[in-house]
């Protein structure tokens, strides 16, 4: 496992799709610019979506995809974007990692989790 999961809200997000795939991106671009290897499931899906004609809001599509990357992720990173506390799908990804027995350490935007390591 050599990469952390990154979790961040997208049909909870209050200022729409689009700002939270940029925010997705954001976070995602800090976090690998500081040494830690992030996969993020909102820059990876939402443009695979807008290309290839699918759903972007379909839960049970993306969210049975993302179990493979939870599977092989680390630990999850729960980034406390706007609408992180309202996100079904954090929430369901967040379930999953403690029912796994992996972490989900908690990200404030632009900071480094102290728990967080940088895996070489």
């Amino acid at each position: 496992m050599t990469f952390y999961y990154l979790a961040t809200p997208y049909t909870a997000h209050p200022g729409g799709l689009e700002i939270a795939y940029t925010q997705a991106c954001e976070q995602a671009a800090f976090l690998i610019s500081h040494g830690i290897p992030a996969f993020s499931p909102i820059v990876h899906s939402h443009p695979i979506a807008t290309i290839g004609g699918l759903p972007h809001c379909d839960h049970d599509l993306w969210l049975r995809i993302d179990e493979h990357y939870m599977n092989g992720a680390r630990a999850m990173i729960w980034c406390e974007l706007a609408g992180h506390n309202k996100s079904h799908g954090m929430a369901w990804e967040s379930s999953k990692f403690t029912a796994h027995n992996k972490r989900v350490i908690t990200m404030r935007p632009w900071t480094v989790p102290r728990s967080i390591q940088v895996l070489q």
